[in-house]
């Protein structure tokens, strides 16, 4: 049973001061408590009352069943004490009355209950109690803390608010809802949740899965396809997605030039002694059969063979290469992966002369140092252009680098190296090569190919209803670095099947996002982002208009380690707050874990869009935690999957159902809350935090980046959040606003980052030490950019940024609140 209250507040003309409190209850007079009701005045600014005379209606509240007191003004309510009621508008008519469920017709309010401390409606709610704000109030209403409580632009057909206590939920909810709605932040138009009701259910379908059978069945459908053509792939995806509801499909498809391996395995030859090695460090003549060494190979390398002597060059920084005295000339370095962006190093390696490069991982950064790997050397999209498709059966060099690259097994660098030990030891000594160690001459042949092939996208929209043409993307893919059984695509699909189910399983019940979401499977993901890259090219100057945030589900677990996330700095906040609700260790009430949220730059399709685009992305994952900074970035390699990691990492699919319901509730707020959940103060503080410890930070930057701090602290401020101002109300506004707060990154792009570098330079390269990358950059490698020229590049950007605050002030100044 649920008991329906209905509530008229009378007012004196001209007064703040309450008279009265009326309570119905299926028709029935409620008997009163005796005192004044303790229903503190809604009200903004001088001017008269909300509304001048006779009873102020109020919308009708549907109360979850509570079991009745003594006293109750309102029986089976937990009203018996009130606290500032708040709502979102009001008529004049005093004479107008509010009626019990019995008698339910129009309602006289005009406007829903934002918020009350002890109520939040259940999901069993009677959508037609609520009705629609009247767009002709010309104030908004307050809480006594001077809160503001902006009326929605759109339909709202409930809301449940915490307010300085727990609310009193029903039961019927789900125990994340609870905890969602718990949790809520201030009172303001960001932290509000002022979605529709319906508009917070799509992530609530996960709930009811618990046992995440809808996911593993799901992966299991698509691990099938694995053996199959990339076209056949993108077929049934595309019918998988018509049948989960979403009515615009469309594949699209790109030529592109793709690198395999050559008809026989890449060998090492030792001149000295004269035998041969096979990259996983066995020698060529024993017999060896494995499913993954024609993997292990680097995608645009050049081709050939190289003679020549091996240097030890441990991680190829800057500092690395200036401890080598020796010309290094057409010689072939030992790379250790990591630390840096693999491109970056290698095109030290190709501007110091080097000729060739044998990549491993030191087993002091990861355990699975002693496999073979597979890496791309290609940026991003096809790297040649469709013209040259005829002439790629006459040439097969085409190759992204002048350099010979090979990932080789730690165990073969160990004999390489002449090393002692091979990352063994408590604390691990990492493999070097011994200073009195020998000259070690050695054969590098790689026979790699490369074809013109066409490359294939599934792209789906689900159409928005206030601004269609505002859009958030969500990425997955359809495509591994291994084939067969050991492809790992299957699960990142299955989730974003699951997001696309829950979500059109809303819309057959009337719901729609305010926004288009258009969600995308990508193909070419390991050979350089070559799908998403070429779709992104081919809509660049829709994109860079429209594109709202970019969602990834590029590999959503990844090892059993923590929850973790990678979020432009717009996005922290929102990633970080979505990561908290849905942590395990704070749901059962244990310690919530610290922040664990970053800007790091990471491989995937979302780097077409935070790199090139400035569009601000977020990745929710699994993974472990490096363990020091040498282990950043060994993420840019392919190694394969162990069978046994395969079946235990997760078995009931917690840890994916998780990430489903994560990324669901994110895309939920990118698609549906009225102003975009973007924090300029997060881009202003994230830019004085790279400069606090930069030696190269001048004055003038100093001064700049002080200035974008406080207009963003005034920006986010409560004088100027345009809930308190009317134009608010006009939608053309929020959407002014809008743009301002999605193009603040777009500020930050760069021309002609250093290879590897992202054009978006808040993206950073180090989780202990963040700075900007081109300044760290030109101060090591002066031939480069010199460091004035970095200096300008970055005190542009932030000076571009700040003016583009600064508009937004401008846009939504309030002559009255703002102090001269």
């Amino acid at each position: 049973m649920r008991a329906v209250c209905s509530f008229g507040l009378k007012a004196r003309p001209g007064s703040l001061e309450p008279w009265s409190l009326e309570a119905q209850i299926g028709g029935m007079d409620a008997e009163p408590s005796n005192g004044s009701p303790d229903l503190e005045p809604v009200w903004q600014g001088g001017g008269g009352p909300l509304c001048d005379a006779g009873v102020v209606p109020m919308s009708t509240l549907v109360l979850p069943e509570f079991p009745s007191t003594p006293g109750h003004r309102c029986v089976r309510s937990p009203m018996s004490e009130p606290d500032t009621v708040c709502v979102s508008a009001c008529q004049t008519d005093s004479g107008s009355t509010v009626q019990s469920e019995g008698e339910l017709g129009p309602s006289p309010a005009s406007g829903p209950i934002l918020a009350i401390p002890d109520v939040v409606l259940g999901d069993d709610f009677s959508s037609g109690s609520l009705s629609v704000g009247d767009s002709n109030q010309k104030r908004f209403a307050v809480s006594a803390s001077r809160q503001d409580l902006a009326p929605s632009t759109r339909d709202l057909e409930a809301v449940g608010m915490a307010h300085q206590r727990p609310p009193a939920l029903t039961s019927s909810l789900p125990a994340d809802v609870q905890e969602t709605i718990a949790s809520a932040r201030a009172l303001s138009t960001r932290r509000l949740y002022s979605s529709k009701w319906k508009g917070i259910i799509p992530p609530l379908v996960f709930a009811q899965h618990k046992d995440g059978e809808c996911l593993h069945k799901s992966t299991r459908d698509f691990d099938s396809l694995s053996d199959l053509t990339e076209e056949s792939k993108v077929r049934y995806i595309a019918q998988r997605w018509e049948e989960l509801g979403l009515k615009d499909v469309q594949v699209t498809n790109h030529t592109a030039l793709l690198s395999y391996p050559g008809p026989a395995l890449s060998t090492i030859t030792d001149i000295s002694g004269n035998q041969c090695y096979l990259p996983i460090g066995v020698r060529c003549d024993q017999p060896f059969a494995s499913t993954t060494e024609p993997f292990a190979f680097a995608a645009y390398s050049a081709v050939g063979n190289l003679v020549a002597e091996v240097v030890d060059i441990q991680y190829g920084s800057p500092e690395d290469l200036r401890r080598v005295q020796a010309n290094v000339t057409n010689k072939i370095a030992l790379l250790k992966l990591g630390q840096s962006p693999l491109l970056y190093k290698l095109s030290l390696l190709a501007e110091v002369g080097f000729g060739g490069c044998l990549l491993y991982v030191d087993p002091c950064d990861a355990p699975f140092g002693n496999k073979t790997f597979g890496v791309t050397l290609n940026p991003g999209g096809n790297p040649f252009f469709r013209e040259d498709a005829s002439t790629a059966g006459r040439d097969s060099r085409h190759n992204l680098t002048s350099l010979l690259v090979q990932p080789i097994s730690a165990s073969l660098a160990k004999m390489l190296l002449s090393a002692p030990a091979m990352g063994q030891g408590r604390p691990c000594i990492p493999m070097a090569m011994p200073s009195a160690s020998a000259r070690k001459l050695i054969n590098l042949t790689i026979e790699n190919q490369a074809s013109f092939k066409t490359v294939h996208n599934v792209i789906g929209y689900l159409k928005g209803k206030t601004n269609p043409d505002r859009y958030v993307l969500v990425g997955s893919r359809h495509g591994s670095w291994y084939e067969g059984a050991l492809a790992d695509w299957g699960k990142s699909s299955a989730v974003m099947s699951q997001i696309i189910a829950s979500m059109t399983a809303q819309t057959r019940a009337g719901w729609q996002p305010d926004r288009t979401i258009v969600f995308c499977s990508w193909g070419g993901t390991s050979l350089g982002n070559i799908g998403s890259f070429e779709w992104g090219k081919d809509n660049a100057v829709v994109l860079q208009s429209r594109a709202v945030a970019y969602v990834s589900l590029h590999n959503p677990v990844r090892a059993p380690g923590s929850l973790q996330a990678i979020a432009s700095p717009s996005l922290q906040q929102l990633a970080a707050e979505t990561q908290k609700r849905h942590s395990m260790s704070c749901s059962r009430g244990g310690g919530c874990p610290g922040r664990n949220v970053s800007s790091l730059q990471t491989p995937g399709d979302l780097s077409f869009f935070s790199s090139q685009l400035a569009v601000p992305t977020v990745e929710f994952t699994y993974s472990e935690f490096p363990k020091t900074e040498r282990a950043l970035f060994l993420s840019e390699a392919f190694f394969p999957p162990e069978s046994s990691l395969r079946e235990t990492l997760d078995p009931a699919f917690k840890l994916h159902e998780s990430i489903a319901k994560i990324t669901a509730e994110a895309i939920l707020r990118l698609a549906t809350d009225p102003v975009l959940p973007f924090y300029p103060l997060d881009i202003a503080l994230d830019v004085q935090n790279k400069l606090r410890d930069d030696t190269l930070s001048r004055p003038d930057l100093l001064n700049v980046a002080a200035s974008l701090r406080d207009n963003s602290a005034f920006f986010q401020s409560e004088v100027m959040r345009p809930a308190n101002d009317p134009k608010e109300r006009d939608p053309a506004h929020v959407r002014m606003l809008n743009d301002v707060l999605r193009d603040l990154e777009k500020s930050f792009l760069i021309p002609n980052p250093p290879l590897g570098f992202y054009r978006n330079i808040l993206y950073c390269l180090s989780r202990q030490t963040p700075r900007f990358s081109i300044l760290k950059d030109a101060l090591e490698v002066p031939w480069h950019n010199n460091v004035n020229q970095s200096l300008t590049l970055v005190t542009s950007a932030i000076s571009s940024a700040d003016k583009l605050v600064e508009s937004g002030l401008d846009l939504f100044e309030n002559e009255n609140d703002i102090p001269q």
